[in-house]
Protein backbone atom coordinates (compact mmCIF):
# COMPACT_ATOMS: atom_id res chain seq x y z
CA UNK A 1 0.00 0.00 0.00
CA UNK A 2 1.07 3.25 -0.60
CA UNK A 3 -0.58 5.66 1.80
CA UNK A 4 -0.70 9.87 1.36
CA UNK A 5 -2.14 12.80 2.42
CA UNK A 6 -1.91 15.51 4.55
CA UNK A 7 -3.02 14.10 7.59
CA UNK A 8 -0.40 11.64 7.87
CA UNK A 9 2.35 14.90 7.95
CA UNK A 10 1.58 14.73 11.55
CA UNK A 11 3.23 11.82 13.60
CA UNK A 12 1.05 10.71 15.71
CA UNK A 13 -1.39 10.06 12.98
CA UNK A 14 1.13 7.74 11.86
CA UNK A 15 -0.76 5.18 13.97
CA UNK A 16 -2.53 4.12 11.33
CA UNK A 17 0.50 3.38 9.13
CA UNK A 18 1.94 1.11 11.91
CA UNK A 19 -1.97 -0.58 12.38
CA UNK A 20 -2.07 -1.09 8.32
CA UNK A 21 1.26 -2.68 8.17
CA UNK A 22 -0.24 -5.87 9.82
CA UNK A 23 -2.03 -6.25 6.83
CA UNK A 24 0.42 -4.54 4.03
CA UNK A 25 3.77 -3.32 3.40
CA UNK A 26 2.91 0.59 3.73
CA UNK A 27 4.87 3.51 2.30
CA UNK A 28 3.60 7.07 3.63
CA UNK A 29 4.00 9.67 2.13
CA UNK A 30 3.13 13.21 3.13
CA UNK A 31 3.57 17.12 2.84
CA UNK A 32 6.21 18.79 4.68
CA UNK A 33 4.89 21.91 7.21
CA UNK A 34 7.57 23.86 7.07
CA UNK A 35 6.51 27.29 7.66
CA UNK A 36 2.94 26.61 8.71
CA UNK A 37 1.65 27.14 12.15
CA UNK A 38 -0.70 24.58 13.88
CA UNK A 39 -2.45 25.82 17.13
CA UNK A 40 -0.07 28.40 17.51
CA UNK A 41 3.19 25.93 17.22
CA UNK A 42 5.28 25.43 14.48
CA UNK A 43 4.42 22.97 12.00
CA UNK A 44 7.76 21.30 12.06
CA UNK A 45 7.14 20.09 16.06
CA UNK A 46 4.78 17.81 15.09
CA UNK A 47 6.55 15.85 12.47
CA UNK A 48 8.90 13.78 14.33
CA UNK A 49 9.54 10.29 13.19
CA UNK A 50 9.91 7.47 15.74
CA UNK A 51 12.43 5.20 15.19
CA UNK A 52 11.69 1.62 14.02
CA UNK A 53 8.40 2.00 12.67
CA UNK A 54 7.20 -1.10 10.24
CA UNK A 55 6.19 1.36 7.74
CA UNK A 56 8.33 3.25 5.27
CA UNK A 57 7.68 7.50 5.26
CA UNK A 58 8.49 9.74 2.70
CA UNK A 59 8.08 13.32 3.21
CA UNK A 60 7.83 15.36 0.37
CA UNK A 61 8.16 19.31 -0.22
CA UNK A 62 4.18 20.60 -1.08
CA UNK A 63 3.85 22.74 -4.27
CA UNK A 64 2.60 25.85 -4.23
CA UNK A 65 3.52 26.78 -1.00
CA UNK A 66 1.02 29.07 1.06
CA UNK A 67 -1.77 27.84 -0.69
CA UNK A 68 -3.19 24.96 2.32
CA UNK A 69 -4.34 21.68 2.67
CA UNK A 70 -6.55 21.47 -0.45
CA UNK A 71 -4.60 23.28 -2.73
CA UNK A 72 -1.41 21.75 -3.42
CA UNK A 73 0.76 18.90 -5.53
CA UNK A 74 3.49 16.86 -4.12
CA UNK A 75 6.70 17.03 -6.59
CA UNK A 76 7.73 13.05 -6.70
CA UNK A 77 4.73 10.92 -5.60
CA UNK A 78 4.78 9.29 -9.16
CA UNK A 79 7.76 9.11 -8.22
CA UNK A 80 7.72 7.27 -5.26
CA UNK A 81 4.23 5.16 -6.69
CA UNK A 82 6.73 3.87 -9.28
CA UNK A 83 9.48 2.98 -7.19
CA UNK A 84 7.25 0.94 -4.58
CA UNK A 85 5.14 -0.38 -7.50
CA UNK A 86 2.15 -0.89 -4.76
CA UNK A 87 -0.85 -2.72 -5.11
CA UNK A 88 -2.92 -0.24 -3.41
CA UNK A 89 -2.95 3.67 -3.26
CA UNK A 90 -5.13 5.25 -0.54
CA UNK A 91 -5.24 9.00 -0.63
CA UNK A 92 -6.93 11.01 1.52
CA UNK A 93 -7.74 13.58 0.04
CA UNK A 94 -10.82 15.53 -1.07
CA UNK A 95 -12.69 14.53 -4.86
CA UNK A 96 -11.82 18.77 -5.46
CA UNK A 97 -8.20 18.87 -3.90
CA UNK A 98 -5.18 18.60 -6.17
CA UNK A 99 -3.72 16.13 -4.39
CA UNK A 100 -6.49 13.58 -4.85
CA UNK A 101 -5.95 14.22 -9.04
CA UNK A 102 -2.50 14.19 -8.95
CA UNK A 103 -2.33 10.17 -6.94
CA UNK A 104 -5.29 9.29 -9.11
CA UNK A 105 -3.44 10.47 -12.53
CA UNK A 106 0.04 9.07 -11.42
CA UNK A 107 -1.83 5.61 -9.82
CA UNK A 108 -2.99 5.36 -13.55
CA UNK A 109 0.33 6.14 -15.37
CA UNK A 110 2.99 5.08 -12.98
CA UNK A 111 1.41 2.40 -10.84
CA UNK A 112 1.39 -0.77 -13.07
CA UNK A 113 -2.41 -1.89 -13.01
CA UNK A 114 -3.04 -0.69 -8.51
CA UNK A 115 -6.23 -0.50 -7.43
CA UNK A 116 -6.69 3.62 -6.86
CA UNK A 117 -9.11 4.16 -3.27
CA UNK A 118 -9.53 7.32 -1.95
CA UNK A 119 -10.89 8.76 1.48
CA UNK A 120 -13.37 12.02 2.25
CA UNK A 121 -15.04 13.68 4.53
CA UNK A 122 -17.08 16.05 2.58
CA UNK A 123 -21.10 16.04 3.89
CA UNK A 124 -21.88 19.14 2.26
CA UNK A 125 -23.83 20.16 -1.11
CA UNK A 126 -22.73 23.25 -2.36
CA UNK A 127 -25.06 25.70 -3.74
CA UNK A 128 -24.78 27.65 -6.97
CA UNK A 129 -22.01 27.66 -9.56
CA UNK A 130 -19.68 26.14 -7.76
CA UNK A 131 -21.90 23.32 -6.20
CA UNK A 132 -22.61 22.32 -9.92
CA UNK A 133 -18.32 22.66 -11.19
CA UNK A 134 -18.22 20.51 -7.62
CA UNK A 135 -20.66 17.81 -8.82
CA UNK A 136 -18.97 17.10 -12.07
CA UNK A 137 -15.89 16.53 -10.43
CA UNK A 138 -17.80 14.08 -8.10
CA UNK A 139 -19.17 12.54 -10.91
CA UNK A 140 -15.41 11.91 -12.57
CA UNK A 141 -13.93 10.88 -8.93
CA UNK A 142 -16.94 8.40 -8.70
CA UNK A 143 -15.79 7.15 -12.72
CA UNK A 144 -12.24 7.14 -11.93
CA UNK A 145 -11.70 5.45 -8.28
CA UNK A 146 -11.88 1.64 -7.49
CA UNK A 147 -12.82 2.40 -4.07
CA UNK A 148 -14.22 5.09 -1.67
CA UNK A 149 -14.00 5.39 2.13
CA UNK A 150 -16.29 7.57 3.80
CA UNK A 151 -16.15 9.54 6.96
CA UNK A 152 -19.52 9.87 7.92
CA UNK A 153 -23.07 8.84 6.32
CA UNK A 154 -23.39 11.85 4.52
CA UNK A 155 -20.28 11.66 2.57
CA UNK A 156 -21.09 8.35 1.57
CA UNK A 157 -24.34 9.45 -0.11
CA UNK A 158 -22.84 11.93 -1.85
CA UNK A 159 -20.49 9.58 -3.47
CA UNK A 160 -23.17 6.83 -4.12
CA UNK A 161 -25.13 9.99 -5.78
CA UNK A 162 -21.92 10.70 -8.11
CA UNK A 163 -22.22 6.62 -9.18
CA UNK A 164 -19.92 4.93 -6.48
CA UNK A 165 -21.49 1.39 -6.46
CA UNK A 166 -22.05 0.13 -3.06
CA UNK A 167 -20.07 -2.24 -2.97
CA UNK A 168 -16.97 0.35 -3.89
CA UNK A 169 -18.20 2.10 -0.72
CA UNK A 170 -17.31 1.75 3.02
CA UNK A 171 -18.32 3.86 6.12
CA UNK A 172 -15.76 4.16 8.58
CA UNK A 173 -13.42 6.86 10.62
CA UNK A 174 -10.24 8.33 9.05
CA UNK A 175 -8.21 7.58 12.12
CA UNK A 176 -8.48 5.25 14.97
CA UNK A 177 -7.37 5.81 18.73
CA UNK A 178 -4.58 4.22 20.33
CA UNK A 179 -5.26 2.77 23.99
CA UNK A 180 -1.71 3.16 25.33
CA UNK A 181 -1.48 6.89 24.99
CA UNK A 182 -4.77 7.36 26.32
CA UNK A 183 -4.78 6.09 29.57
CA UNK A 184 -7.28 6.80 32.38
CA UNK A 185 -6.37 9.46 35.25
CA UNK A 186 -6.81 8.73 38.89
CA UNK A 187 -8.85 11.17 40.92
CA UNK A 188 -6.32 12.08 43.05
CA UNK A 189 -4.45 12.80 39.87
CA UNK A 190 -7.25 15.16 38.95
CA UNK A 191 -7.31 16.83 42.82
CA UNK A 192 -4.06 17.93 41.60
CA UNK A 193 -4.55 19.47 38.41
CA UNK A 194 -7.53 21.36 39.62
CA UNK A 195 -5.12 22.54 42.45
CA UNK A 196 -3.12 23.79 39.65
CA UNK A 197 -5.63 25.72 37.95
CA UNK A 198 -6.52 26.94 41.16
CA UNK A 199 -10.06 25.72 41.54
CA UNK A 200 -11.23 23.50 44.60
CA UNK A 201 -10.59 19.77 44.63
CA UNK A 202 -14.49 19.09 44.35
CA UNK A 203 -15.23 21.33 41.51
CA UNK A 204 -16.47 19.22 38.34
CA UNK A 205 -14.61 20.52 34.89
CA UNK A 206 -16.92 20.24 31.88
CA UNK A 207 -13.93 20.92 29.11
CA UNK A 208 -13.94 21.33 25.30
CA UNK A 209 -10.88 20.95 22.71
CA UNK A 210 -10.73 22.18 19.80
CA UNK A 211 -11.09 25.68 17.36
CA UNK A 212 -11.84 28.57 18.98
CA UNK A 213 -14.63 29.53 16.28
CA UNK A 214 -18.44 29.96 16.19
CA UNK A 215 -19.35 26.78 14.86
CA UNK A 216 -17.99 24.60 17.05
CA UNK A 217 -20.85 26.31 19.70
CA UNK A 218 -18.44 26.97 22.08
CA UNK A 219 -20.79 30.34 23.03
CA UNK A 220 -23.28 27.93 23.77
CA UNK A 221 -21.53 26.37 26.34
CA UNK A 222 -20.43 29.18 28.02
CA UNK A 223 -23.84 29.96 28.51
CA UNK A 224 -25.15 26.85 29.17
CA UNK A 225 -22.53 25.82 31.95
CA UNK A 226 -23.85 29.58 33.50
CA UNK A 227 -27.12 28.34 33.32
CA UNK A 228 -25.89 25.30 35.20
CA UNK A 229 -23.92 27.14 37.77
CA UNK A 230 -27.18 27.96 39.49
CA UNK A 231 -28.05 24.99 40.98
CA UNK A 232 -24.72 23.13 40.94
CA UNK A 233 -22.00 25.87 41.27
CA UNK A 234 -19.29 22.99 41.42
CA UNK A 235 -19.34 22.90 37.90
CA UNK A 236 -16.13 24.86 36.18
CA UNK A 237 -15.49 25.15 32.40
CA UNK A 238 -12.16 24.60 31.13
CA UNK A 239 -11.88 24.92 26.95
CA UNK A 240 -8.20 24.01 25.19
CA UNK A 241 -7.58 25.27 21.60
CA UNK A 242 -7.09 28.92 19.99
CA UNK A 243 -8.51 30.49 16.89
CA UNK A 244 -11.00 33.40 15.85
CA UNK A 245 -13.13 33.85 19.22
CA UNK A 246 -9.29 33.92 21.26
CA UNK A 247 -10.11 37.58 21.85
CA UNK A 248 -14.03 37.19 23.31
CA UNK A 249 -12.99 34.01 25.59
CA UNK A 250 -10.23 35.98 27.22
CA UNK A 251 -12.71 38.94 28.39
CA UNK A 252 -15.14 36.02 29.40
CA UNK A 253 -12.57 34.46 31.35
CA UNK A 254 -11.75 38.02 33.33
CA UNK A 255 -15.17 38.10 34.36
CA UNK A 256 -16.36 34.08 35.35
CA UNK A 257 -13.81 32.86 37.70
CA UNK A 258 -14.97 29.55 36.73
CA UNK A 259 -13.62 29.57 33.32
CA UNK A 260 -10.32 28.61 32.61
CA UNK A 261 -9.06 28.71 28.65
CA UNK A 262 -5.84 26.29 28.62
CA UNK A 263 -3.28 26.87 25.85
CA UNK A 264 -3.15 24.29 22.54
CA UNK A 265 -1.18 21.63 22.89
CA UNK A 266 0.08 18.72 20.24
CA UNK A 267 -1.85 16.09 19.01
CA UNK A 268 0.04 13.81 21.09
CA UNK A 269 -0.38 15.98 24.68
CA UNK A 270 -3.91 16.17 24.01
CA UNK A 271 -5.01 13.32 26.05
CA UNK A 272 -2.50 14.07 29.32
CA UNK A 273 -5.09 16.97 29.21
CA UNK A 274 -8.46 16.19 28.54
CA UNK A 275 -7.71 13.08 30.60
CA UNK A 276 -8.32 15.18 33.87
CA UNK A 277 -11.63 16.79 32.49
CA UNK A 278 -15.09 15.26 34.10
CA UNK A 279 -16.99 15.48 31.44
CA UNK A 280 -16.05 16.82 27.64
CA UNK A 281 -18.69 18.60 25.39
CA UNK A 282 -18.78 18.91 21.83
CA UNK A 283 -21.34 21.29 20.88
CA UNK A 284 -20.59 21.79 17.29
CA UNK A 285 -23.56 23.59 15.36
CA UNK A 286 -24.04 23.69 11.33
CA UNK A 287 -22.53 27.32 9.75
CA UNK A 288 -23.73 28.45 6.98
CA UNK A 289 -20.45 30.39 4.68
CA UNK A 290 -21.82 33.93 3.64
CA UNK A 291 -19.54 33.73 0.71
CA UNK A 292 -20.69 29.91 -1.14
CA UNK A 293 -23.82 29.62 0.71
CA UNK A 294 -22.28 25.94 1.68
CA UNK A 295 -23.75 24.86 5.14
CA UNK A 296 -20.92 23.18 7.06
CA UNK A 297 -21.71 20.85 10.22
CA UNK A 298 -19.21 18.29 12.08
CA UNK A 299 -17.72 15.41 10.24
CA UNK A 300 -16.99 13.48 12.58
CA UNK A 301 -15.03 14.74 16.28
CA UNK A 302 -12.05 13.01 16.47
CA UNK A 303 -12.20 14.63 20.05
CA UNK A 304 -14.58 12.65 21.21
CA UNK A 305 -12.91 9.17 20.64
CA UNK A 306 -9.71 10.94 22.36
CA UNK A 307 -11.97 12.12 25.26
CA UNK A 308 -13.85 8.24 25.67
CA UNK A 309 -10.47 6.15 25.19
CA UNK A 310 -9.72 8.20 28.46
CA UNK A 311 -12.73 7.44 30.19
CA UNK A 312 -13.97 10.55 30.20
CA UNK A 313 -17.96 10.60 29.86
CA UNK A 314 -19.07 12.63 26.60
CA UNK A 315 -21.83 14.75 25.17
CA UNK A 316 -22.22 16.04 21.94
CA UNK A 317 -24.48 17.80 19.58
CA UNK A 318 -26.77 16.52 16.97
CA UNK A 319 -24.71 18.10 14.39
CA UNK A 320 -23.29 16.15 11.63
CA UNK A 321 -21.72 12.66 12.66
CA UNK A 322 -21.58 13.29 15.95
CA UNK A 323 -24.74 11.05 17.04
CA UNK A 324 -22.29 8.27 14.45
CA UNK A 325 -19.90 8.73 16.93
CA UNK A 326 -21.73 8.47 20.24
CA UNK A 327 -24.28 5.50 19.30
CA UNK A 328 -26.83 7.01 21.33
CA UNK A 329 -28.98 9.39 22.03
CA UNK A 330 -29.38 10.40 26.51
CA UNK A 331 -25.65 11.97 25.80
CA UNK A 332 -26.91 14.25 22.49
CA UNK A 333 -28.15 17.16 22.53
CA UNK A 334 -29.86 20.15 19.71
CA UNK A 335 -27.07 22.07 17.76
CA UNK A 336 -27.50 25.81 18.85
CA UNK A 337 -29.79 25.27 21.89
CA UNK A 338 -27.89 26.10 24.96
CA UNK A 339 -31.29 25.52 27.01
CA UNK A 340 -31.18 21.88 25.60
CA UNK A 341 -27.16 21.57 26.39
CA UNK A 342 -27.87 23.12 29.50
CA UNK A 343 -30.58 20.24 30.24
CA UNK A 344 -28.37 17.73 29.07
CA UNK A 345 -25.40 19.14 31.27
CA UNK A 346 -27.85 18.98 34.54
CA UNK A 347 -29.02 15.30 33.62
CA UNK A 348 -25.80 14.03 34.15
CA UNK A 349 -23.54 16.65 36.25
CA UNK A 350 -26.44 15.65 39.33
CA UNK A 351 -25.27 12.22 38.96
CA UNK A 352 -21.59 11.14 39.76
CA UNK A 353 -22.67 7.07 39.65
CA UNK A 354 -24.45 7.59 36.55
CA UNK A 355 -21.36 10.13 34.79
CA UNK A 356 -18.67 7.19 36.23
CA UNK A 357 -20.69 4.56 34.37
CA UNK A 358 -21.15 6.27 31.23
CA UNK A 359 -17.33 6.83 31.24
CA UNK A 360 -16.92 3.38 31.38
CA UNK A 361 -19.53 2.05 28.63
CA UNK A 362 -18.30 4.78 26.76
CA UNK A 363 -14.63 3.52 26.91
CA UNK A 364 -15.77 -0.12 26.44
CA UNK A 365 -17.98 0.67 23.31
CA UNK A 366 -14.41 2.71 21.74
CA UNK A 367 -12.14 0.03 22.60
CA UNK A 368 -14.30 -2.51 20.63
CA UNK A 369 -15.34 -0.61 17.46
CA UNK A 370 -12.73 2.43 16.83
CA UNK A 371 -9.03 0.91 18.09
CA UNK A 372 -6.21 1.15 15.20
CA UNK A 373 -6.20 -2.82 14.96
CA UNK A 374 -10.03 -2.61 14.26
CA UNK A 375 -10.16 0.35 12.25
CA UNK A 376 -7.02 -1.37 10.75
CA UNK A 377 -8.61 -4.85 9.82
CA UNK A 378 -12.04 -3.05 8.55
CA UNK A 379 -9.99 -0.97 6.22
CA UNK A 380 -8.24 -4.42 5.11
CA UNK A 381 -11.33 -6.64 4.90
CA UNK A 382 -12.90 -3.73 2.23
CA UNK A 383 -9.83 -2.98 0.30
CA UNK A 384 -9.02 -6.59 -0.36
CA UNK A 385 -12.39 -7.33 -1.62
CA UNK A 386 -11.87 -4.68 -4.24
Amino acid sequence: MLLCGHTYAVAVNRAKAVALAAFYEVKVCAPDLAGLTIFGQAGESFEAESAGAPYRYCRLRRWPRGWGFVRFFLPGLGREIAQWEPDIVLCEAEPWSFLRWQAWAMTRWRGRGAKFVEFTWENVRRPGWKGWVLRGMYRAAAAGADGCICGNRRARELMAEAGVAPERLLVTGQLGIDEESHPMVEEAAKRRWRRGLGLAEEALVVGFCGRFVEEKGILDLLQACEAVRRDHPEVHLALMGSGRLDGALAAAAAERPWLRLLPPVSNAEVAGVIGHFDLLVLPSKSHRDAATGAVWEEQFGHILLEAMMCQVPSLGSRSGAIPEVLERSDVLFEPGSPADLAMALRRWVGNREGLGQLGRDQRAATLAKWSHPTLAANYAAFLNSL
